[in-house]
């Protein structure tokens, strides 16, 4: 027999919503599954310095700044080109097209 039962956990103990149906003593196996997301950890506090951004802060010299620097001028010098030789795809050819005329050897 497979029942759905919904409940609340308090330590080792499952307080169940409705009455199983089933005797008391009766072995069951017992399948978990959450249904809401769990919390964050205990002591995790929203804007605190243990933060992804904040982690690294009171590592970070000057030597950083100098690196991370540099990547941001690669990227804008490599937007840059990408941007002067793109060629859309509308830029490529523009041939009349005639009902009654063949396509071209390259649009076959």
């Amino acid at each position: 027999m497979t029942k759905v039962l919904r409940g609340v956990i308090h330590g080792k103990t499952i307080e169940l919503e409705n009455d199983t149906g089933l005797e008391d003593g009766r072995r069951v196996e017992v399948t978990l599954r959450a249904k809401e997301l769990a919390g964050p950890p205990p002591g995790w506090k929203l804007e605190g310095t243990e933060s992804a951004a904040g982690m690294m802060a009171s590592c970070w010299t000057e030597e950083d700044d100098q690196i991370l620097e540099e990547v941001y001028r690669e990227r804008k010098k490599d937007n840059a080109l990408n941007q002067r030789f793109t060629i859309w795809p509308t830029q490529l050819c523009a041939v009349p097209f005639r009902s009654n005329s063949p396509l071209p050897s390259f649009a076959k």
